[in-house]
């Protein structure tokens, strides 16, 4: 139905994935736009520096939200 049988079918395996470059990007794409979980991602501060007007001293951390 709507397709050609003769056209053998088969499992994609993780090895076959550098013959679909198109299918990663989609994907990737994907989870960039709606990401299955909110991320933090956390940044560690090798100085003091402001950060809008608030001060992160040496060896602190920010933490990132990565969300819509």
């Amino acid at each position: 139905m709507g397709g050609d049988d003769n056209v053998e079918k088969k499992e994609v395996k993780e090895e076959d994935l550098h013959k679909f470059p198109y299918l990663k990007c989609v994907i990737l794409e994907g989870l960039r736009r709606h990401p299955p979980a909110h991320l933090v991602l956390p940044h560690s501060v090798t100085e003091d520096v402001v950060l809008n007007g608030y001060l992160v001293p040496k060896n602190g951390t920010v933490n990132f939200m990565v969300a819509e």
